[in-house]
């Protein structure tokens, strides 16, 4: 096989409702040229590949990269069709493993987000514990399927202890792939939520790597901000309030509705 030389290579990400597309443009070959474009699309729940390769014999003034640029944007408006679609949710239970923040610390259980969200057909089953590691809420989720759980849809919000405890963040960033691993291995669909607490930067990268590698919807931040805000904060200057538990309800249901389609949600 002949040695190909590279000659070119470009790209960019174009947004989409269920994920981003990643295109990739090249250009190589050995006397003759040949064109090869990619377009690799991150849907909610899988990997679409697509991508396309012509062969020509260059000239002065050729048209190669309109050439590139017209097979391009047909992929992306093929891959991009694919990745507006959102994952079917049949109706039944939306598991939220979590710590304290989910399990609603210092309020009435009531008063915990996940009680809150109503999306029609789903019940919401409050996995949280206060005081919670990615590493014994993973534990927990195997218990829980191991046990006979059988959710349609599993919510991960673990991590801010993790952070908070000095865990490396290697060990958290393998127990959080491992939990959502764990997910799909029982055919479960997941969605990742990170947090971001003040003083501790760069924790972000975990999340998204994670979110990244495996292919599942991010919420960036569980409580989007509240940290900093007191009215929102119980006295501990920590934990959300019931007002904040509430704010976090509605960006979480926003936040499903936009990855998934859930039974009778489809029909509206």
């Amino acid at each position: 096989m002949g040695q190909h030389l590279v000659l070119g290579f470009y790209g960019f990400r174009v947004g989409s409702k269920g994920g981003d597309v990643d295109v990739i443009f090249q250009s190589f070959g050995k006397w003759g040229h040949s064109i090869r474009v990619e377009v690799i699309c991150f849907c909610a729940s899988d990997l679409a590949i697509g991508w396309t390769e012509i062969n020509y014999i260059p000239r002065y003034n050729d048209m190669r990269w309109i050439i590139i640029l017209l097979i391009g944007a047909a992929l992306v408006v093929v891959m991009l069709r694919g990745c507006s679609r959102k994952v079917s949710i049949p109706s039944g239970t939306i598991a939220f493993l979590g710590d304290s923040i989910t399990a609603g610390y210092g309020l009435e259980p009531e008063q915990a987000y996940p009680a809150l969200i109503k999306i029609k057909g789903m019940t919401m089953l409050n996995l949280g514990v206060s005081g919670s590691k990615t590493e014994d809420g993973l534990e927990r989720l195997k218990d829980y399927f191991n046990t006979g759980g059988n959710p349609r849809l599993v919510v991960i919000t673990l991590g801010a202890n993790d952070i908070l405890q000095g865990v490396p963040p290697s060990v958290m960033e393998a127990n959080l792939g491992d939990a959502v691993q764990e997910c799909k291995n029982h055919g479960v669909p997941v969605m990742l939520c990170g947090i971001r607490i003040p003083g501790k930067f760069g924790t972000d990268s975990i999340f998204e790597k994670v979110a990244d590698e495996d292919h599942v919807p991010l919420l960036p931040d569980l409580m989007q901000g509240e940290q900093t805000q007191e009215n929102l904060l119980q006295e501990d200057h920590m934990h959300p309030n019931a007002a904040g538990q509430k704010l976090i309800a509605q960006k979480m249901q926003a936040a499903l509705l936009k990855s998934f389609s859930f039974g009778a949600e489809e029909q509206k």
